[in-house]
């Protein structure tokens, strides 16, 4: 072998080390990151009978949800604070049900952006809800 080929498979190990390490420790985030999202859960062999029949554990839940006032009106003026692209992207996906990759074909973008405009708008409804509740 010569010295040239030598240096160019050595160079092309260094860069698939680099690139696969880079792959890896992203790897290890993004698990870390969705181990994080997952609400804890435990099995109910662990749980109790009396626990889980609890009327305590409804009651509680109910007067959670009676304390939150939800209003049409608000949730109506928020949607309609949205850009016509974000109404859009809500109205395909929540009232027809159609899924992100339907709607990004549909609007002729890409389902990335179809997820990202979802997230804004969603997060734009919500803030608007939470002035008013303040």
């Amino acid at each position: 072998m010569s010295k040239k080929h030598i240096l160019q498979t050595d160079e092309l190990r260094i860069r698939f080390t680099a690139w696969i390490t880079v792959v890896v420790q992203r790897a290890k985030i993004d698990y870390i990151r969705q181990q994080s999202r997952q609400p804890k859960s435990v099995p109910l062999d662990c749980i109790a009978e009396d626990e889980i029949c609890s009327d305590n554990i409804f009651n509680n839940a109910i007067e959670s949800a009676e304390s939150f006032e939800f209003d049409d009106e608000n949730v109506a003026v928020a949607f309609s604070a949205l850009s016509l692209m974000r109404k859009k992207i809500l109205t395909l996906m929540f009232v027809q049900g159609k899924t992100a990759e339907q709607v990004a074909k549909i609007l002729g973008r890409s389902s990335k952006h179809i997820f990202n405009e979802k997230s804004l708008a969603l997060r734009q409804i919500r803030e608007y809800l939470g002035r008013k509740q303040s």
